[in-house]
Parts: C-alpha cells; structure tokens; sequence
C-alpha cells in the first residue's frame, strides 16, 4: 500500500483515462445502464456482507485506489482514532486530508477492502477505482452508493452521486 496526496491520486486517474470533474474527484464515464443503485444497510455486519459482494466485481488483478474524500459529517457514528491507528500500522503517519489516496497492489487486495470497509462502516465519502476503469463503486454518507462495472472499479460513496448498482455485483 502507499498512500499519496489529492494531487497524485487524480494524476493517477489521468494516467488511467479516468476523468476529473470540477472539484477535483474522479468521475468516471460510464452508461446510464451499466449501474444500479444500493442502500448502505444500518447493521454494520451487513454494511461488511455488502462490500465483500460489491468487491466481486473487481477483478483479482487489477491495482485498486481508494480515495477518500469528505469524512466527519458524522462523528457521533465514526472514531477517526481508529482509522489513524489503522493508517500507522501500513507505516502512514500524515493527516488523512494531506494523504486521502490509498494505491494497493493486486496482492493487496484484502488491504484495500479493510480501507474501503472504514468508509461503508463510518459513512465517509470514497472512490474505489482500478487501474483499468473497468469498475466503479461509491458509498456515501447518505447510506447509499453506487457500483459501475465496465472498464474502471469506481466505488463510491458519496452523497452528491446519483446512486446506481451492477445486479452482477450483489
């Protein structure tokens, strides 16, 4: 895993023909009938059931980004503490708003998903993209998100999304 600045997470989307919107986020093209919408569920057991599914979408040997992007409007159902100590133990030490991109190899697949699982579990804003922008998932702090497969992994949360879901990925 290495972590790295809004800066380089969206020069790694341009290298990857993901395309960045007006604030800085990737935004990734796809067709209006290559997603569907989900619901966040409020069991957090089922909200890690739901990832572990949204993540069979991506393909095994693909490098993964997950990037957050707005986090702490709700901080009575987070503790950040956790997140940060998770950070040090892979030896990251900035803030999470100097360094929001995470880049994991294709071994690190479970690494991915245990960052990505902080953002369906607190409800955080994040994009989870592969190298080939072949799949897309978003969560967002409005308990919804959405999944596009085709050549880019987005997934994202994030509250300003239309909120859409690949059947094949649930």
């Amino acid at each position: 895993m290495r972590a790295i600045t809004k800066t380089e997470a969206q020069e790694w989307c341009r290298s990857h023909d993901i395309a960045i919107d007006d604030r800085g986020l990737p935004q990734p093209d796809f067709a209006e009938t290559q997603g569907l919408d989900f619901k966040i569920p409020e069991d957090t057991g089922q909200r890690i059931a739901l990832l572990h599914k949204l993540f069979r979408s991506v393909p095994p040997e693909r490098e993964i980004l997950v990037w957050f992007d707005d986090w702490g409007v709700w901080p009575s159902g987070e503790r950040k503490h956790m997140f940060e100590r998770f950070r040090d133990s892979y030896g990251e030490h900035r803030w999470l708003s100097d360094a929001p991109g995470y880049l994991f190899a294709t071994a690190e697949r479970k690494d991915a998903i245990s960052f990505a699982a902080f953002a369906i579990l607190f409800l955080w804003d994040c994009h989870v993209l592969t190298d080939t922008a072949d799949t897309c998932l978003s969560p967002t702090m409005r308990s919804a998100g959405f999944v596009r497969v085709r050549r880019c992994l987005c997934l994202c949360w994030r509250r300003s999304y239309r909120h859409r879901v690949i059947p094949a990925a649930i």
